[in-house]
């Protein structure tokens, strides 16, 4: 199944958001990409979203994000592409592919996500070459 790194941000209630961010490191919810014509109940496919990192400040979380059934369009995974998360009809966050997810043998790009020393632009850089090759 595809994966992908994405950067989720999380509306406020203020915004119409959830109170906080889920509690938990794995999320699933209906998503919705740019684009892409809304079935009759809305958003049409579920991702899962885990969590990978996020700033104790900030209501973005840095996530592997990867549909829940097989079927789905991959190419919706793409480079870039925006996705909007719900609950029931409710605009919970917001999110955008940044990239593939790294190897289990890439042991650098692993560590320094353990340590959450890569930023966006970093992960940014990474994810349009990866796609560039396929």
């Amino acid at each position: 199944m595809t994966t992908r790194l994405a950067r989720i941000t999380w509306l406020t209630p203020e915004e119409g958001g959830r109170h906080a961010p889920p509690s938990g490191p794995r999320y699933s919810a209906p998503a919705r990409f740019e684009g892409q014509t809304a079935g009759p109940e809305g958003a049409n496919w579920s991702l899962i979203v885990d969590l990978v990192s996020h700033p104790p400040e900030s209501g973005d979380w840095i996530a592997e994000v990867r549909f829940l059934v097989e079927e789905a369009p991959r190419e919706c995974l793409r480079f870039g592409a925006c996705f909007e998360l719900y609950e029931g009809k409710k605009l919970v966050a917001r999110g955008t592919i940044l990239g593939f997810v790294p190897e289990i043998g890439d042991e650098k790009i692993c560590r320094q996500l353990a340590r959450n020393r890569i930023g966006a632009v970093d992960y940014l850089a990474v994810g349009e070459e990866a796609d560039r090759k396929g």
